[in-house]
């Protein structure tokens, strides 16, 4: 059965097969040279490479090897080679998938197709095999029904199909083409020429535009000047770091002997070496102002006594203040407890100076020549000579009251009632009952912390306190430096 339909099949085929034929130029001009092929593109092909030429590895012998007539002996099986697709024409040939044995020869079973190259190809439609095997289109050309043509859009041209509106090689028509840095677009050349690149709208030279200097948006800054491609100053001192600009190596803190290594806070670059400016000297690991600062006046270490102020390396008091030697102290008289109206006037620890006279501090009050505290006084409470009787009674923020201290929960202090917060700020009871500041000293979180004025200060901040200080407003427009961290409430 098998037999019969393939070579039914091979009838049929035969007798359908046209004879392809390239008529005319405008078709012979879209092949390139090439082998020659089958019998065309009608059925499928009995000619060419299709043969079963190759001998298999056994020896075939019509009737021998007790074979009946027409078969033949191949590694000890009876086959036919007219119709055996793996001993088609002789033992050991085998047809190529999709393709049968035939009379012999192997034929590709699907329409349209031919053996080329060992393999079923549909000629109709094959750019590389258009017609017959080996008919090759020329590059960009497509095989439609057999035949070469090019693609909508495209020019047939010598080169092969090309597209006459972008290609620099056929720009605007066959043959004519752009120079080798230029571009097509539109059918027209387009792009720089001589060395010039497309930068925007334009057309730049790399090597010496500033704006686009060994590329497109490649400026060069700062003064710097395009020159072969790279930025670098027309100033043979100075040397061109990228963003930056022409910059002196030997003097720029920014840029100290290479591009980038910048010097550190307060230092400038000398001789292309980082260190601190003139008149400034390296005190612990930092350039200081010897000339001004009073921790290292005149040299490091040398510290000013507080008040001072340091002037040309020198430590001196400062404008509006006296210099009480015998305090090793420059301040005001005006408004220094320990130094009040003049240098050996000291006031009390429950008074403080003002105006150059002592008087009494912070929220006491003067009964008689004492100052007291009105609000916790059971002997003054709430005004001078008004007193409570101490048996039953406690003074709690200027009154009488028939309590006590703790029944309340307040804490009682010479028989008057106070709360934490206000023993906190109370320099005669600083943070305890009977914990007195020193008159130099305000009570502040409970704690006792010595101040000073500050006679070359009337705002905070002030440099005349230094590093173990801090400055505060007390009252108003006195201005003292406060050791520690925090002013009084």
């Amino acid at each position: 059965m098998k037999r019969g339909i393939v070579l039914g099949m091979l009838a049929a085929a035969l007798g359908a097969l046209p004879v392809f034929a390239c008529v005319g130029p405008s078709v012979d001009g879209l092949f390139s040279s090439g082998g020659t092929g089958g019998s065309g593109a009608g059925g499928a092909s009995v000619t060419g490479s299709t043969t079963g030429s190759t001998t298999g590895s056994a020896t075939s012998s019509s009737g021998s090897g007790g074979c009946p007539s027409p078969l033949s002996s191949c590694s000890g099986a009876c086959v036919n080679f007219a119709d055996d697709d793996s001993n088609c024409g002789d033992c050991g040939v085998k047809c190529p998938s999709g393709s049968a044995c035939a009379a012999g020869n192997c034929v590709c079973t699907q329409q349209n197709q031919e053996l080329c190259g060992g393999a079923c190809i549909d000629v109709t439609s094959d750019p590389m095999n258009c017609g017959s095997c080996g008919h090759a289109c020329l590059p960009g050309g497509q095989c439609q029904g057999s035949i070469c043509s090019c693609m909508a859009g495209t020019n047939m041209c010598a080169s092969g199909c090309a597209d006459v509106e972008t290609d620099p090689a056929n720009c605007g028509s066959c043959g004519h083409a752009c120079a080798t840095d230029q571009g097509c677009t539109g059918g027209q050349c387009t792009g720089c020429t001589g060395g010039e690149i497309q930068c925007g709208a334009g057309c730049v030279n790399p090597t010496n535009d500033n704006n686009n200097c060994g590329g497109c948006n490649m400026p060069c800054v700062g003064g710097g000047v395009c020159m072969s491609g790279a930025c670098g100053c027309a100033d043979a001192a100075k040397d061109y770091c990228d963003g930056v600009g022409c910059v002196n190596l030997k003097n720029d803190a920014n840029n100290c002997s290479a591009c980038g290594d910048a010097c550190g806070a307060g230092l400038v670059c000398v001789n292309a070496a980082c260190g601190c400016k003139a008149g400034d000297m390296m005190c612990d690991n930092q350039c200081t102002a010897v000339n001004t600062d009073v921790d290292n006046c005149g040299g490091c270490g040398n510290q000013c006594d507080q008040g001072d102020v340091c002037q040309g390396g020198m430590c001196k008091c400062a404008a509006g203040a006296t210099d009480c030697q015998n305090l090793n102290l420059c301040t005001t008289l005006q408004n220094t407890p320990t130094a009040c109206g003049d240098c050996g006037t000291s006031c009390q620890d429950d008074e403080t100076c003002v105006g150059g006279n002592c008087v009494c501090r912070g929220a006491l009050f003067s009964c008689n020549g004492q100052c007291v505290d009105l609000k916790h006084d059971p002997n003054n409470c709430g005004a001078c000579g008004t007193t409570c009787d101490t048996t039953t009674q406690r003074c709690n923020n200027g009154a009488c009251i028939n309590n006590f201290c703790n029944n309340i929960g307040l804490i009682v202090c010479n028989d008057g009632c106070y709360t934490q917060a206000q023993l906190n700020s109370d320099p005669l009871n600083c943070g305890t009952c009977g914990n007195a500041c020193d008159v130099s000293e305000v009570c502040v979180a409970g704690i006792c912390q010595t101040y000073f004025p500050t006679p070359s200060c009337t705002t905070c901040p002030c440099a005349s306190c230094d590093a173990s200080t801090i400055c505060c407003t007390v009252g108003t427009n006195f201005v003292i430096c406060l050791a520690g961290n925090t002013c009084p409430g």
